[in-house]
């Protein structure tokens, strides 16, 4: 009997430790998507969870699929296509305000990501609407 109950007791332990992992990886998406006009890295979000850089990035990982940083990526990039979309700012404007690093990169970046340059995807989005 007390064998069970050290096992119940074990797997009830880590069901805690997954659901608080859980709450943690949400937190680290909802981190993520206020922070996408700002400069953050995976090591200042493991830090706000209280977590380990490596820690963080295998969980993240592993609930997710991608990694942190692939993650913001796609973050900046949706935002981007959003601001392309739905405001005059220039291409660069845009990727200054999503802190690319070389904003002069920006527009190779969106061709090789979307198979069009942020100008022609403005244009393809003007013409369907």
């Amino acid at each position: 009997m007390h064998i069970l109950g050290l096992m119940y007791y074990r797997d009830k332990t880590r069901d805690f430790q997954d659901e608080d992992l859980i709450q943690k990886m949400n937190k680290a998406k909802v981190i993520m998507r206020e922070s996408v006009y700002k400069n953050i890295t995976a090591e200042d979000i493991a830090g706000e969870l209280n977590i380990s850089y490596s820690g963080f990035r295998r969980a993240f990982k592993e609930f997710t699929g991608t990694s942190p940083s692939k993650y913001m990526v796609e973050l900046k990039l949706n935002e981007a296509k959003l601001l392309l979309s739905t405001t005059s700012q220039s291409v660069k404007e845009i990727a200054y305000s999503l802190n690319y690093e070389n904003p002069d990169y920006f527009p190779v970046f969106f061709k090789k990501r979307m198979g069009m340059t942020p100008l022609e995807y403005r244009n393809s989005v003007e013409v369907k609407e």
